[in-house]
């Protein structure tokens, strides 16, 4: 690749590296709440880091840097989203876990309604 083009990759990655927050923002502002964390945040952080570091890839002594804080960057992200998806599901299981139990304490309870 020439030079032009690791600029160009480099500015994509800087752009979107500088709106990166903005979907997290705007999911905070909506609910009032920092308890969720938008997956749309988390994709363009990834992208802008591996972007970045594929244009710190031109010269890599002089970018070393850069290679690590978005090397980093991308490696913790992915961690977080994993995370995130385990989370959810672990969520989806105790859901199904605690209607199951509900409708067992329904039934125990009607039960002993009746023999009363």
């Amino acid at each position: 690749m020439t030079s032009t083009s690791y600029y160009y990759i480099g500015l994509v990655g800087a752009v979107l590296f500088a709106v990166k927050t903005l979907p997290q923002l705007w999911v905070t502002v909506r609910r009032e709440t920092t308890d969720d964390i938008s997956m749309s945040f988390l994709i363009i952080e990834i992208v802008s880091s591996l972007l970045l570091v594929v244009c710190a890839l031109e010269d890599v002594h002089k970018n070393i840097p850069f290679l690590v804080s978005d090397g980093s960057s991308c490696f913790f992200t992915l961690i977080l989203i994993l995370v995130i998806l385990k989370k959810r599901r672990f969520s989806k299981k105790r859901k199904l876990w605690i209607e199951q139990n509900k409708k067992e304490i329904e039934e125990t309870n009607k039960s002993k309604r009746e023999t009363t």
